[in-house]
């Protein structure tokens, strides 16, 4: 399996990522409130995987809370901003930093320790055609009492708001 069309996508915005994403309306309020909900969901201690982590943000959130952190993204260019703004956590060994295609992620993730959490903030299972294949995948890689915590956008919705603009811009979907 090849990469997919928008890891190039995000490949190029990295390096601005962040300062786009902070221009949205509601994005502190939506990052504080799923940080809040995966804190009072799951122990710190806990080993996580931040599915599509981007370039870093709550991986060190969660790292800086007491949690370890797999860190995966598909663009090699957001983890590279993820090393450049965290290699202490890095170095400590509380975020471990993961690349690879989406063939990658479907068999070789699974060959890690067992995650007693998936996260995903954001929107990015918004860019996944298979999510069964997707939520097969997460369920082998958690834990017996793992959980699994995302936020989706709702299609419809977005179409319909102002932001759609915005989004066409950084997503290679729409």
């Amino acid at each position: 399996m090849t990469r997919a069309p928008s890891a190039a996508f995000y490949d190029a915005i990295a390096p601005e990522y962040d300062t786009m994403l902070g221009t949205l309306p509601g994005d502190r309020w939506v990052r504080d409130a799923f940080l809040h909900l995966v804190r009072e969901t799951v122990k710190p201690g806990s080993l996580l995987l931040d599915f599509g982590c981007g370039t870093g943000t709550d991986a060190a959130w969660y790292a800086e809370h007491g949690y370890r952190v797999t860190a995966y993204d598909h663009s090699h260019g957001m983890i590279s901003q993820l090393r450049k703004k965290y290699p202490e956590d890095i170095g400590e060994g509380s975020i471990v930093p993961v690349s690879g295609d989406w063939g990658f992620f479907l068999t070789e993730i699974v060959n890690l320790p067992r995650h007693d959490a998936v996260v995903s903030n954001f929107a990015v299972l918004n860019e996944i055609p298979d999510h069964e294949l997707l939520f097969g995948t997460f369920a082998d890689c958690l834990s017996p009492n793992g959980v699994v915590i995302l936020s989706m956008l709702n299609p419809l919705r977005r179409r319909s708001s102002g932001l759609v603009r915005r989004w066409k811009r950084w997503s290679a979907y729409d």
